[in-house]
């Protein structure tokens, strides 16, 4: 193939690949390389940009058996089941769901968001939060 600049329409569509990915409770990883002419040393750390991207991939991270079970036998018991996880937003409610944890009435909200609320906020959303995603 041959090396292209990705313009703003490719890089939307980037976006909206990987977002749609989250949806369905994949993780995303971008593919790429870039040619280090002089060596690399460990002191200069990693460029942010620079890279030629082969591609985005999705992988499932299936759910173990039983934990659907699980979280309903600890709801029936009257424990509150929440999930804290450095996963995105978007793969964080999907997986939730899959498990049983999110449910319609509950938040899911990115722990820097939450941080942000007053102590006031905070309060009134504590009982409702079921996700807290980038944490």
């Amino acid at each position: 193939g041959e090396v292209v600049q990705l313009d703003e329409e490719s890089i939307n569509f980037l976006n909206v690949t990987i977002n749609d990915f989250a949806n369905e409770a994949l993780r995303t990883l971008c593919l790429a390389y870039m040619d280090i002419e002089n060596g690399f040393s460990a002191e200069e750390g990693i460029p942010a940009s620079g890279f030629t991207c082969i591609g985005i991939v999705g992988i499932k991270d299936p759910v173990r058996p039983g934990v659907r079970e699980s979280v309903e036998l600890c709801r029936r018991a009257g424990i509150m089941v929440r999930m804290v996880t450095g996963d995105n937003i978007n793969t964080a409610k999907a997986i939730a769901r899959e498990c049983g944890i999110l449910t319609d009435d509950g938040i899911a909200i990115e722990g820097p968001v939450f941080r942000e609320k007053n102590q006031e906020e905070m309060l009134e959303l504590i009982p409702k939060i079921q996700v807290m995603a980038r944490s």
